[in-house]
């Protein structure tokens, strides 16, 4: 709710009003009225002055002048330092999937999406899905390699839970689904657009589910 002049110098004693106009209009009549709308209205300090919009200018440019070093420490800080790359990647990203047609599907609407990816992808989905299933694929055979820092008593159990956990994969076709936007019956890990997220305290629960799953395989097994 709007509050009239006079409240407002109530609540502020000492303070002074002035009023800026961006046009012609009716004269402020009695401090009972509300400004009219095309003026601006302003309490000043005891001791402050104000040129109209140009004091509005001035203050702007010197909170801004203000915060300038911050803003370039930020930016140093952002460009120095190990991860300083991984940032730039990032920042690059970003700016790529800001600037894309994300709501297109196909090879045809969105041809520069699909620079560089085999003709045989028709889809994004379909690309997307293929990239989750090598990625799965991936993670198994690292698992796979694993087996020689497992003590020499237990790697015949942990080789038995890893191929039971790639049979699993195998008829799930290595959850490619989790990638694909367009999929309804399954839990995609992405939203509509194309974009994951992933929250720390989650991220370690289901770390944390997983390895108690696998652990209780390796022990059933």
């Amino acid at each position: 709710q709007q509050r009239g002049l006079p409240q407002q110098l109530r609540e502020a004693p000492g303070r002074q009003p002035v009023f800026a106009t961006s046009g012609p209009g009716p004269h402020f009549e009695g401090l009972s009225h509300h400004c009219p709308g095309n003026r601006a209205r302003r309490l000043l300090r005891p001791g402050e002055e104000w040129s109209g919009y140009v004091s509005e200018i001035e203050r702007f440019l010197r909170a801004f002048s203000n915060c300038s070093s911050g803003v370039v420490h930020a930016a140093q800080g952002l460009l120095s330092g190990e991860e300083a790359p991984k940032r730039c990647k990032l920042l690059s990203d970003l700016i790529q999937n800001l600037n894309e047609n994300i709501s297109a599907e196909s090879r045809k609407e969105d041809e520069v999406w699909f620079e560089g990816v085999e003709s045989r992808f028709k889809t994004k989905s379909s690309y997307m899905r293929h990239s989750c299933e090598s990625r799965i694929r991936g993670y198994m055979k690292e698992v796979g390699a694993y087996i020689s820092a497992v003590p020499p008593a237990l790697q015949m159990k942990f080789s038995g839970v890893a191929e039971a956990m790639l049979e699993k994969l195998k008829l799930e076709k290595y959850n490619g689904f989790y990638f694909d936007r367009k999929e309804e019956t399954k839990d995609c890990l992405c939203t509509p657009e194309g974009w994951f997220s992933c929250q720390v305290n989650q991220s370690k629960r289901i770390k944390a589910k997983a390895l108690s799953i696998f652990i209780f395989l390796f022990e059933w097994h």
